[in-house]
């Protein structure tokens, strides 16, 4: 039994031992509109570069939520939730926003983005939902949030990097 123990406990260190290197100097690519290459893991630290989505960066570590990485000739750490391990795709431009890992799929992103269909209206008033709330749809469809805009709730409310959690 002591033996088996032993070599079950060999083989997880082998295993360890040989994935490592798989994560350190593995691609990946800025989901995000953008993502800022910092000196450090804080989200206040200077920022070295600014990559933009589907920039490649190679990773080298991680420490919590941060990737430490290079890009653009220069080394520093990027906020993890803001990196995939596949190149995204040009069309679904709002992916990686949030920062959560969570994502829409790109069909119904889409078709939030086209806002209320003349299918979705005739479905509104059969399903006694009325004007005044398809008008309040609509109104929320038109208003625009800039990137400035969402980094300011994010750092307001302490959310995503600036959480201030490892």
């Amino acid at each position: 039994m002591a033996v088996r123990q032993i070599q079950f406990s060999l083989f997880l260190l082998g295993a360890w031992v040989f994935a490592a290197p798989a994560w350190a100097q593995k691609a990946m690519y800025v989901k995000a509109p953008s993502a800022e290459l910092k000196s450090s893991t804080a989200a206040s630290a200077q920022v070295l570069a600014t990559l933009s989505r589907g920039a490649k960066v190679d990773v080298q570590s991680t420490q919590g939520s941060w990737v430490k990485a290079s890009a653009a000739g220069k080394q520093g750490w990027i906020y993890k939730f803001k990196l995939s391990t596949t190149k995204p795709s040009g069309e679904n431009a709002l992916a990686g926003l949030g920062g959560g890992g969570a994502s829409a799929r790109e069909g119904s992103t889409a078709a939030s983005i086209r806002g209320l269909s003349p299918t979705s209206e005739k479905y509104a008033g059969r399903a006694n939902i009325g004007p005044a709330q398809v008008q309040m749809v609509k109104r929320m469809e038109s208003i625009h949030v800039g990137p400035q805009e969402v980094e300011a709730f994010l750092r307001a409310g302490k959310l995503g990097e600036f959480s201030g959690s490892p």
